[in-house]
């Protein structure tokens, strides 16, 4: 409800996906769903869905589900052109596909899956502009991995300096809306560490801020600056 906030269940919700659905993302169009389905077989999966534009109910893409092999946290671009999904837990790759701007069907860009340089990966995060991802999370050992997009084509490389050290089990990634600071939760050192982003992508830590035992996920509220910890 636009005026007070309540939630009302959508008719036909919930709706069907693979097995253990981790993650999903939304096009910027409001048009298309995507959701990484971990424990579909082989590897994980992601399934697509249209989104009705006036009740919110979801319709699978004829072809569903797509991108076998991949199947954990999926993000889509800021120009709704391309999509990234990781590879399930263990995995040490990412999966870039383009998007069919009619149907939304997704299709693996050339050269993918891009490998991680890393043991494995939970969460991601792409800035505003569309230019970088970071991803850390699961077995990537207290590092964040930096890429560069290339916004034509979707392909992935490293940024010069990647990985960046993080606290104990990073966790969590988000992005501030003007794609300047990036935030990860640390599980096991209970912080959450605030960096600069260098225009080439390259990170700088600071800030680490103190949180309460085994920080998970962080959503930001407004703002631009390093979080502070009020006890």
């Amino acid at each position: 409800d636009g005026a007070t906030g309540v939630l009302t269940p959508v008719t036909g919700s919930p709706f069907a996906a693979g097995l253990v659905p981790a993650s999903v993302a939304i096009d910027p169009s409001g048009r298309f769903a995507y959701v990484g389905n971990e424990n579909d077989t082989p590897g994980g999966d992601v399934s697509g869905f249209t989104i009705n534009a006036a009740t919110g109910a979801l319709t699978a893409m004829e072809g569903s589900p797509f991108l076998s092999g991949s199947g954990s946290a999926v993000a889509v671009a800021p120009s709704g052109a391309f999509g990234y999904v990781l590879g399930e837990p263990g995995t040490n790759q990412i999966t870039a596909f383009s998007i069919n701007a009619t149907t939304g069907a997704p299709t693996q860009v050339a050269g993918s899956p891009f490998d991680l340089g890393a043991a494995s990966s939970a969460s991601l995060a792409l800035v505003p502009s569309g230019k970088f991802i970071y991803v850390a999370g699961g077995g990537v050992a207290n590092a964040i991995v930096a890429l560069s997009v290339n916004t034509t084509t979707g392909a992935l490389k490293p940024v010069d300096g990647s990985p960046f050290p993080t606290g104990d089990s990073p966790f969590w990634l988000t992005v501030d809306p003007k794609g300047t600071l990036l935030y990860v939760t640390n599980e096991s050192s209970n912080e959450v560490w605030t960096y600069m982003i260098a225009g080439n992508g390259a990170l700088t830590v600071l800030n680490k801020a103190r949180t309460q035992q085994s920080p998970a996920s962080v959503a930001l509220g407004g703002g631009s600056a390093s979080v502070t910890y009020t006890p």
